[in-house]
């Protein structure tokens, strides 16, 4: 599985930045890949797959081909799979969990996402992390039930967008955004949607997460809902949020504390709720206060005994 995707992945390359003794534990591993010692390569993941650092993110990756779809042929360069699926699809939630608390690379990224398409459903893995409680996966609900709100050539704009593209001082509408949902409603994140985009299911997570992230220190930001803040930083709404942060950083003393950040989401989540009450019918705001008594319904612990 390390190398169906062309490449070897960061995880396995040698730095000069890193100790000669992490550069040689990465050569022995891919050498030991090449020569398909499994043996060696399911016990290294063992001991380390559930640690942090450079040991621990190679066995993470190398326990994804058990769960990945392409993992399934045996080819050639593809002969060990990881013994421990369950242990598996906890690593690949591990990873992308990591991903929204620091910077990804485009390769680690697709790694993970076809390993959680392959254990749980091509268009349902989202859900069922969100569901889990796990919050990347409630964030990029939240802004993919947002953002891909065209359908074929419909021009079609949502009532959420038409309020948040406003400026509540003069009711002037951010037009240039327009082409920013046109073209996010036809990219290939929006096939994957379960039912298609609804804004009612994006405020029905958004809610679930300031529920789960309640006086959390914790700075969570998905992937997806990275993308989505620096697109609406600029508009007359946003604006007032920056705003907002930068007055916060000032009481705590500095503008680079990761609190502003956290400040800045919590900030964001308000403002997407504000949308929701200001657009959505009662009934779809009565449906959401019913959901969310009990959601979300499961733990990534039930997730993973279930798994096979």
């Amino acid at each position: 599985m390390i190398f169906c995707f062309g490449i070897a992945p960061n995880a396995y390359a040698q730095s000069a930045a890193e100790p000669p003794e992490i550069n040689a534990l990465k050569a022995e591993f891919l050498e030991r890949a090449k020569r398909n010692d499994c043996k060696y390569l399911d016990d290294f993941t063992d001991r380390h797959v559930a640690e942090t650092g450079a040991p621990a993110l190679m066995a993470q990756l190398y326990a994804l081909g058990a769960i990945t779809k392409q993992s399934t042929a045996k080819t050639a360069s593809d002969i060990c799979q990881y013994h421990d699926r369950k242990t598996a699809l906890r690593a690949a939630i591990r990873v992308y969990e990591a991903m929204a608390e620091g910077n990804a690379n485009v390769t680690l990224e697709v790694m993970v996402t076809m390993a959680l398409e392959g254990a749980l459903g091509e268009t349902g893995w989202r859900e069922a992390l969100a569901e889990a409680g796990v919050r990347p996966a409630m964030q990029d609900l939240v802004v993919l039930h947002l953002q891909c709100v065209r359908k074929d050539d419909q021009q079609q704009r949502t009532a959420f967008w038409e309020w948040m593209l406003a400026d509540p001082k003069s009711n002037a509408r951010f037009q240039f955004f327009d082409s920013t949902l046109d073209r996010y409603g036809r990219s290939p994140w929006c096939a994957s949607l379960v039912g298609g985009a609804n804004p009612e299911t994006a405020c029905y997570w958004n809610a679930v997460e300031e529920k789960v992230a309640s006086g959390s220190q914790r700075l969570v930001i998905s992937l997806r809902m990275r993308e989505l803040k620096f697109e609406i930083l600029g508009f007359p709404r946003t604006n007032a949020l920056t705003e907002s942060m930068i007055k916060y950083s000032e009481q705590i003393g500095r503008l680079d504390d990761p609190r502003n950040m956290v400040f800045f989401q919590s900030e964001l989540r308000k403002l997407i709720a504000e949308a929701c009450t200001q657009t959505l019918p009662s009934e779809a705001q009565e449906r959401i206060r019913k959901r969310l008594r009990n959601g979300p319904a499961r733990s990534v612990d039930a997730l993973v005994a279930a798994f096979k």
